[in-house]
């Protein structure tokens, strides 16, 4: 009776936000098709199904016209590489878990990105400086013999929550070496604890195991870290994941199909960005790319353009603006640009007059809105090495005229270049860095 409630409210849910906002081009309609369900994403050891990410999408896409400029959420990705072929400006919402949608509580780790379209480009899940893509995997375990080369995910699944092999490995490799490094006289009381178990020949440790994957620290007490753990014995021969979130039990180990994923809607090559010179906008400390100020701007002019048909009346966004009336006209219109998570609660909007006539970006500073200076912007990805180096206190000015290549970080300087970047970089580059 209890799961029946919870999927007629779940269809409430999507009736709701079908009827609102339906009737807008950028906000999907598409059915939730449970028997179609064959695919899942996995943030760490939280899994999505294809039901929760639709739901959370939608009301994405519904936030993204009608948030406030100066909210937390939609937000800009700050770094959109990962997302290789997607559009060069993307959103994210928080994506809490299968049956709760984000309103203000705290944000959690993951988030779902979609495009200024509501085009689903994936999930990620932050980590403390950086973020990694959530998996897709496949329901299916068969694999078609005269298709693609598929990488396997293998781990355990503990009542839903899973933990992969390679997370469960470091975890047992970090418990051995506290063990070996301790006396365990005096650390009788902290992990790794010995399990009694009369059928084993060694010692078998306990170690906890945490749901977002991080490695757990000694001696930390919370009851969350708590609920998981990895048994091993000290020649590794034997391992096994147990669950103590109701009553102890083995946690089934699993495989599953990483399926590739298919970004959102792709890059347009259009004539538009071999015009004139690229210049992004500096608003007080928050930078937008030309890319992005642009594709921006082409989504508010198709959605002033519904509004104008009387086709968007439920949003709130665009709308005509009521910002330092006295200094101008009431017919422009204004776009919110969305900032970064990290960024203060600072109003930044893009101004128009009549349909299309760009006039600017600007930001809400004391009380009015001022527009944001332009400067020419450099090759994007050597732009977002440099803003990285600068961040960590690295190097002090990049010469961003140099030849692309190895010296995008310079050893001299001292500022050396990822270890993405290092593999990515040829001998003669790695010569140059050694």
């Amino acid at each position: 009776m209890l799961a029946q409630s919870f999927q007629f409210a779940e269809i409430l849910i999507i009736a709701y936000l079908h009827f609102h906002f339906g009737s807008a081009s950028s906000v999907g309609s598409n059915a939730i098709d449970h028997a179609a369900d064959s695919s899942y994403y996995l943030c760490a050891g939280n899994p999505f199904s294809q039901r929760a990410i639709e739901v959370n999408r939608q009301l994405a896409c519904e936030k993204l016209h009608n948030v406030d400029p100066n909210g937390s959420f939609p937000a800009q990705l700050e770094d959109n590489r990962q997302f290789e072929g997607a559009p060069d400006a993307l959103v994210v919402w928080p994506i809490i878990d299968e049956n709760t949608v984000y309103k203000t509580a705290v944000p959690g780790k993951m988030r779902i990105v979609i495009d200024l379209d509501c085009n689903l480009a994936g999930l990620i899940i932050r980590h403390e400086n950086t973020f990694e893509r959530c998996m897709k995997l496949s329901r299916n375990h068969e694999v078609d013999s005269n298709g693609p080369d598929l990488d396997t995910y293998t781990g355990y699944n503990c009542s839903n929550t899973f933990f992969s092999s390679t997370y469960v490995e470091k975890s047992i490799a970090k418990a051995l070496d506290l063990f070996k490094s301790r006396l365990s006289a005096i650390y009788c009381e902290k992990y790794p604890k010995t399990v009694n178990c009369r059928s084993a020949k060694q010692r078998i440790f306990s170690w906890p195991l945490l749901a977002d994957h991080t490695l757990y620290n000694s001696g930390v007490t919370s009851l969350i870290s708590r609920m998981y753990y990895v048994e091993f014995s000290e020649n590794r021969a034997f391992t096994r994941v147990v669950s103590r979130y109701d009553g102890r039990k083995i946690c089934p180990e699993i495989n599953a199909i990483i399926l590739p994923e298919a970004n959102a809607r792709p890059r347009a090559h259009t004539h538009h960005e071999n015009e004139g010179r690229k210049q992004r906008a500096v608003c007080m400390g928050q930078n937008f790319s030309s890319s992005y100020i642009r594709l921006n701007k082409e989504k508010a002019i198709r959605a002033y353009a519904q509004l104008y048909a009387n086709v968007r009346r439920n949003y709130r966004y665009p709308r005509h603006s009521f910002y330092n009336s006295r200094k101008r006209p009431n017919h422009e219109w204004v776009w919110p640009l969305r900032h970064v998570e990290k960024a203060l609660r600072i109003s930044y909007i893009l101004v128009f007059t009549g349909r299309d006539i760009f006039k600017g970006v600007f930001y809400r500073h004391e009380g009015t809105f001022k527009e944001c200076e332009l400067e020419d912007e450099v090759e994007e990805h050597r732009q977002v090495e440099a803003d990285e180096c600068r961040r960590d206190g690295n190097i002090g000015d990049l010469d961003l005229n140099k030849p692309v290549g190895c010296p995008e970080c310079w050893k001299t300087e001292g500022c050396l270049c990822s270890e993405k970047n290092q593999n990515e970089m040829s001998d003669n580059c790695s010569r140059q860095l050694g």
